[in-house]
């Protein structure tokens, strides 16, 4: 028996296939720009985690109030979680139809050092803020099973090794947790003084 298909129903199928297309193109550009534009994906201001690409490697990040000496209602990161390949791009097609790209003033006016403080290449660069308390490595799947990772002064080596490993598996779940601005952390380690100029 030969089938044969109206012309309404041919064109609802072209549309459906230009609109993947369309997407599909969206979803590359979006990616490229997230990529090599100072820019992130996701609305902080309305309280949703962003999605920041940096040193090759994707982040889903939260932003939150945060201890600071010159603004009590400082917004920075309050936490990072290592993001692979595979769970980015699906969170990235979920999230482009609803979510924005925002340039990083956009997020906040230190939102580029909160970058550069917080968001390391490596492992090991962590280092200095496990010493020195600044960064809480946290565990859990949900809010009443959280709990950190490296409490009680949990040897640096074994913190290391576990930062590392989340950012190979790039897995939701742990995450590295920060309770003080950029600001802060740089003034309390010695590397600025009060105005915000390195020492």
């Amino acid at each position: 028996m030969k089938i044969t298909y109206g012309l309404e129903y041919v064109n609802l199928v072209a549309s459906f296939e230009n609109s993947v297309s369309e997407m599909n193109l969206d979803l590359k550009n979006i990616t490229h720009r997230l990529k090599t534009e100072k820019v992130v994906l996701g609305d902080s201001k309305q309280n949703q985690p962003i999605i920041l690409h940096r040193h090759n490697r994707w982040h889903l990040i939260i932003i939150g109030y945060l201890s600071d000496p010159a603004n009590a209602g400082y917004r920075g990161i309050a936490s990072v979680n290592f993001m692979n390949a595979r769970r980015a791009e699906t969170t990235l097609d979920e999230w482009m139809p609803y979510c924005p790209l925002v340039e990083y003033e956009e997020v906040s006016p230190d939102f580029e050092k909160e970058v550069q403080v917080k968001i390391l290449e490596k492992a090991e660069q962590y280092r200095e803020l496990l010493e020195n308390g600044k960064i809480a490595i946290v565990g859990g799947f949900t809010t009443d099973t959280l709990r950190k990772l490296n409490q009680n002064q949990v040897d640096i080596e074994i913190s290391l090794s576990v930062i590392n490993g989340m950012m190979i598996a790039g897995q939701m779940g742990p995450f590295i947790q920060f309770e003080e601005s950029a600001c802060k952390i740089l003034l309390e380690l010695g590397k600025e003084n009060a105005t915000g100029r390195p020492i």
